[in-house]
């Protein structure tokens, strides 16, 4: 792969596209990489979001990160670095504190300034622009860049992260102009115009609607009620103490969406007469879980999406124990509704008011409700065909990657190469992190992503060295 790079240049020229969590953590580990030389180019378009991308420079108020601190090294080799960071900086937490975002943003931008200037022999640039095209061009790809210069490089590594969420049904044109309506739940700068009486939507019951609903309560003066409405009205669960759990089982062999459910029911019932619970048998799953994502025929992706992902989502991507007990309490109090159904339409009636229309579940006969903000927390959008990316639609339109057909993105092999249109590996293409959702279903956590780059990076080593050598 790298024969002729190593031949015309003294470095293997590597392009990251994100230089959020994944991007950065990603060059770190090159930069820290004792193989090579490598020259890197890492572009961010939205500068101001460098290491931090969205997760880590909202400026919602309240935003604790859903993982404890002892679970979130940067590195696989050094799992206390986190907790070791926050002790040395005076920040009285424990491993199992679920402490603030900002803390971990400030440790990424930190570690990647200390990698950065210990880096030789590898180069480094940083391009501030948004990268809207890959060609082709013999055995390397050429960059092409909204205000930066064209350039060649040998792979690159698609580091985008999460997009906004998906527009809402049957919305009007005026509710988007309003000004009422946020479209990404890491704006939170609608915060400070919210009266301290007015009803908030939250469509989506989700990971970020717990960030709004407690964001909204750090207001002292706000005596409002937020509506939050789901598919099915469901809440994430709340973490627990956890102990390392051995599965019992075996895997199914044959999978199918109700026998993976059915083999995981029985599986936590055996934990749970073991005196275990089913958080652990989840955490034990996960390493297995790109190897039974991708086993399933695409009929039962989609049954398993349709039927059994807000299950899964639940048990999944836990919230702090405070925070399941705070919640209840505003549930309790009626600051907090939860339902569960269907939006068909959003209207704006007032300046300030916009009319929901909807469906509750398991019911037939349309709703009202009157708001006065609402906030999409609907999740990523993962649909190709819709995606707000210039690069995403011109790597269709040139056969570099091929679409998932139930809608999570597009389709890589389990090491995150791109799969052309014509079903042949693209390898030099390598989708990180949730662009590589498709094949692998759970790629948005650090732990996950800490894992494909640390195999990424070692099989990088390994093909340079073997190349070098011959």
């Amino acid at each position: 792969m790298f024969e002729s790079a190593m031949r015309g240049s003294k470095a293997v020229r590597i392009a990251i596209v994100g230089g959020g969590l994944t991007g950065a953590l990603l060059c770190m580990r090159l930069l820290r990489s004792s193989h090579g030389p490598f020259s890197i180019a890492l572009y961010e378009k939205q500068p101001q979001r460098f290491c931090r991308g969205v997760a880590y420079s909202s400026s919602l108020p309240y935003q604790l990160l859903n993982v404890p601190a002892g679970k979130m090294s940067l590195f696989v080799e050094a799992p206390d670095d986190f907790v070791h960071w926050l002790e040395v900086r005076g920040v009285r937490h424990k491993p199992e504190d679920f402490v603030p975002r900002r803390l971990f943003g400030d440790y990424l931008c930190e570690r990647f300034a200390q990698t950065l200037a210990a880096a030789t022999p590898h180069e480094f640039i940083r391009i501030d622009s948004e990268v809207v095209d890959l060609v082709p061009v013999d055995e390397g790809l050429r960059i092409e860049a909204a205000n930066a210069q064209a350039r060649m490089v040998d792979r690159v590594y698609l580091c985008t992260g999460n997009f906004p969420p998906g527009e809402l049904p049957g919305m009007d044109l005026s509710v988007r102009e309003s000004g009422r309506y946020i479209a990404s739940p890491w704006d939170g700068s609608y915060l400070r115009h919210v009266g301290k009486e007015d009803t908030v939507l939250v469509v989506g019951t989700g990971l970020s609607m717990i960030d709004q609903v407690m964001s909204l309560q750090e207001r002292p003066d706000f005596a409002g009620q937020v509506i939050a409405m789901s598919r099915r009205g469901l809440l994430p669960l709340p973490h627990g103490s956890l102990e390392p759990y051995r599965l019992s089982t075996s895997l199914p062999s044959s999978p199918t969406a109700r026998g993976l459910a059915q083999w995981l029911q029985n599986e936590i019932h055996r934990a749970e007469q073991s005196g275990s619970c089913f958080r652990a048998v989840i955490e034990a799953l996960r390493p297995q879980i790109p190897i039974l994502w991708s086993a399933l025929p695409l009929r039962e992706r989609k049954r398993f999406m349709r039927h059994l992902r807000p299950f899964w989502e639940i048990h999944r991507h836990r919230i702090p124990q405070p925070t399941a007990e705070r919640l209840q309490h505003l549930i309790a109090a009626d600051k907090l509704r939860v339902l569960a159904g269907r939006i068909s339409g959003l209207t704006l009636t007032t300046p300030d008011t916009l009319r929901i229309d909807y469906v509750s579940r398991g019911q037939t006969q349309p709703q009202q409700l009157s708001v006065n903000w609402v906030i999409n927390c609907t999740g990523p959008q993962t649909d190709q065909r819709q995606l707000p990316s210039p690069l995403y639609h011109a790597l269709c339109a040139r056969a570099l990657v091929q679409r998932d057909a139930s809608g999570l993105g597009v389709l890589t092999t389990l090491q995150g190469e791109a799969i052309r249109s014509d079903g042949e590996v693209e390898r030099r293409l390598v989708l990180v992190g949730p662009p590589a959702k498709a094949t692998l279903w759970e790629s948005t956590a650090l732990q996950e992503i800490r894992h494909q780059v640390h195999l990424l990076v070692n099989g990088l080593e390994q093909e340079f060295t073997t190349e070098n050598v011959a």
